[in-house]
């Protein structure tokens, strides 16, 4: 005798299957998990926190890097050295602006401080605090 199943015997039929194969899935996954080493996850987390330590250091050297490079670009570009660079306005020669806050922040990158920026390129301590705090605005408000 053949059965005629109606639409929501179907879906019951269909919810018992998707039921067992869900069961299936948690009983082969408990079974896995149950498997697993503690020490073994022990230590691929200590490898995974290491690895993380070490990818936070190389970043900060190619930007401690980055900031050399910039520095060294912009005292090869300019046509005097940095401490030449103390142009007055009856020296006839132009001041390089860019090039010079360029420098300030390279500088300030690599960890200088104000007193010695403002040493190496010539200009005032306020002037560079001034520019570094430009610097950190603009920083600012690309991120948001």
């Amino acid at each position: 005798m053949m059965i005629i199943l109606d639409y929501k015997g179907m879906l019951a039929i269909g919810q018992i299957l998707l039921d067992l194969a869900l069961l299936c899935i948690i009983f082969f996954m408990y079974r896995k998990l149950k498997m697993l080493d503690v020490q073994k996850v022990e230590r691929i987390i200590n490898i995974l926190k290491k690895g993380e330590e070490l990818s936070r250091g190389i970043e900060d050297a190619l930007k401690k890097n980055e900031a050399l490079s910039n520095s060294l670009a912009c005292v090869l570009n300019s046509k005097e050295t940095p401490k030449d660079s103390r142009n007055t306005p009856t020296s006839g020669k132009p001041i390089d602006k860019n090039g010079l806050h360029n420098q300030v922040i390279a500088l300030w990158k690599i960890g200088k401080g104000l007193p010695e920026i403002a040493d190496i390129t010539g200009l005032a301590p306020g002037e560079v605090e001034i520019i570094i705090s430009l610097a950190k605005a603009k920083k600012l408000a690309i991120k948001n």
